[in-house]
């Protein structure tokens, strides 16, 4: 089985550098080490499987394609679509952010 690679957005990537930056400023080194333990699990599981990703905020927002996973132990969802040879990773939010409001500010709603 082949693992399709995952490509981060210039967005996504500042999504993570902002959560790391809040764990650092809380001084919860052990927190980021997990943060990032936590995101490349999701990322195998997605490079795997990448339709066990939860469909509902594409259904929501009328993206077809949209999907979400989890990380685990961490409130952070990751939003990402699934292209023929690669995952494209748009936007990695707290879960208690309007995610709505969020993906439509960055630009992915259509």
């Amino acid at each position: 089985m082949s693992v399709k690679p995952i490509y981060l957005s210039e967005v996504a990537r500042n999504d993570l550098a902002d959560a790391l930056l809040n764990y650092e400023q809380q001084f919860a080194e052990q927190a980021i080490d997990g943060c990032l333990n936590a995101l490349a699990k999701a990322y195998k599981q997605i490079g795997k499987f990448p339709k066990t990703g939860s469909p509902k905020a594409g259904n929501d927002l009328n993206l077809p394609g949209l999907r979400s996973w989890p990380l685990s132990k961490y409130p952070y969802l990751l939003f990402y679509t699934e292209n023929h040879d690669q995952i494209d990773a748009w936007r990695l939010l707290h879960q208690k952010r309007d995610i709505e409001k969020s993906l439509t500010r960055s630009g992915i709603q259509h």
